[in-house]
């Protein structure tokens, strides 16, 4: 029974691997050309860096904001405004019917205040990371709906 019981949690586990590969998955009923093409016009305004039609991978230039982050190491709180760079990444596969859609940033920052020759700073992505993430997902399918009408 246990041995059971490892082995459907072990296939659980296994099962979700190839999703957590980008950091927002989900699937969606549609064409996947649709969904290439609604993806293209997300990127558009941004500029697109790579593009395989192929593949079905596309990749932005870098796109730059502002955030706050909180530094916990210390008993008083303290923020730090940061300036962020992101590069966001889709790609797409047909899973039956659907379509599966993969999102992915790769984020940097520098400190406001620092020198514009500064490097940038790879970090670990955060909730608000995250977050923009999703956004672009919302996008596409905000553009899908645009283009059905």
């Amino acid at each position: 029974m246990k041995n059971k019981i490892l082995g459907i949690l072990l296939a659980a586990v296994l099962g979700l691997l190839p999703s957590l590969a980008f950091a927002y998955t989900d699937d969606v009923q549609a064409g996947i050309d649709e969904v290439w093409q609604a993806a293209g016009k997300v990127f558009s305004p941004a500029g697109i860096h790579k593009a395989d039609e192929n593949k079905k991978y596309l990749e932005s230039r870098w796109m730059e904001d502002e955030v706050i982050r909180k530094n916990h190491l210390f008993k008083d709180i303290t923020s730090q405004v940061y300036r962020r760079r992101y590069r966001m990444k889709i790609s797409l596969s047909e899973a039956g019917e659907n379509v599966q859609i993969g999102v992915k940033g790769d984020f940097e920052e520098k400190p406001k205040q620092s020198p514009v020759t500064a490097p940038w700073r790879k970090l670990k992505p955060e909730m608000q990371d995250y977050d923009l993430e999703r956004v672009f997902f919302m996008r596409i399918l905000a553009q899908m709906a645009k283009a059905r009408g």
